[in-house]
């Protein structure tokens, strides 16, 4: 298929998409995005908000607003918004197409039946994380930066997948951090399988992968700690000060289980019962050595395990790490 074609198709699967669900502003998450972009343009804004009064000059959002203020300067800020959706919208699903082109590369309609179904499925197949967003805000806007950093971790490319990730969390270091966390499970499943079978599965030189993934995983750490650990700190924010933010701005991350109920998560849990035994179908079908066929696997397991550590740490053994 020409790439002409293919980036008309995708086109016309984002504008589908993206009208079919409907686009959002001002509502959400950018209900607490848009006033920092817009005290930013006015200062006497919120003037009486401690929010966005002890905003720091470097923090999670200060990428975002900044890039955003400059725009907002010369372009209406739903436009940008709108603009802003499909964008994201064009890009995940161009991530989709490639992917699903280089897992299979003999079926020539699979990545053309990727896009269609996430196009179609994407705001509600995987709870909690929407694939097709309706709003733009540092969530939604790094989405295609983490597939693409799981893209690359598929291909097994440790290093490069780091550099992603970490230019991904100046936009929403959560997500991003997380995502390399999964990458690197993923990368390191293919490893094991590579050092248990001498290369015969997995990893065709597990001794140099350890050394790539050694520094893909080094660098991410270090980079990472000096960012939101030294540059940008929550110390100074007082238990009660944060607990007025989570219970009053941010309910969905205090209450996991009471705010979104237990749906999401069966359907998180369906899902991949689902994943895995579409694994196990393509396993024997898988190239390369199987590499890519384990780092899938333990992207899989990996979400799995991030997610109940973030019930347990947030339910059962409250921590403000």
């Amino acid at each position: 298929m020409k790439r002409s074609h293919v980036f008309v198709f995708l086109l016309t699967a984002t504008l589908l998409a993206t009208f079919h669900i409907g686009v959002r502003f001002a509502v959400i998450d950018q209900q607490v995005q848009l006033p920092g972009i817009y005290r930013r343009l006015d200062p006497t804004l919120f003037s009486r908000d401690f929010v966005y009064q002890g905003s720091p000059a470097f923090g999670p959002r200060f990428v975002v607003n900044t890039a955003l203020t400059a725009l907002a300067r010369l372009f209406p800020m739903d436009a940008l918004s709108l603009v802003g959706v499909l964008l994201i919208n064009f890009l995940m699903l161009w991530v989709t197409y490639r992917v699903t082109e280089e897992l299979f590369p003999e079926a020539r309609l699979a990545p053309l039946i990727a896009v269609v179904l996430v196009g179609a499925l994407g705001l509600s197949v995987i709870p909690l994380g929407n694939l097709i967003v309706q709003e733009m805000d540092p969530r939604a806007m790094a989405m295609p930066v983490a597939m693409f950093c799981l893209w690359l971790a598929l291909r097994g490319k440790p290093v490069w997948c780091s550099i992603v990730a970490l230019i991904g969390s100046l936009i929403h270091p959560i997500l991003l951090i997380n995502a390399m966390l999964i990458a690197l499970a993923g990368m390191g499943t293919s490893w094991i399988a590579g050092a248990l079978t001498k290369g015969r599965v997995g990893e065709d030189r597990p001794r140099r992968a350890f050394v790539f993934l050694a520094i893909g995983g080094g660098l991410f750490v270090a980079v990472s700690y000096l960012l939101w650990m030294v540059a940008f700190s929550m110390r100074a924010v007082t238990d009660k000060t944060l607990f007025d933010m989570l219970q009053f701005r941010g309910p969905r991350y205090y209450h996991l289980l009471a705010f979104w109920g237990i749906k999401p998560f069966v359907l998180f849990a369906v899902f991949t019962l689902a994943a895995l035994w579409a694994w196990l179908w393509w396993y024997p079908q898988a190239r390369g050595g199987k590499r890519a066929a384990f780092t899938a696997l333990g992207l899989i397991l990996g979400t799995g395990v991030l997610l109940a550590g973030a019930v347990v740490f947030v339910e059962f053994i409250p921590s403000r790490t």
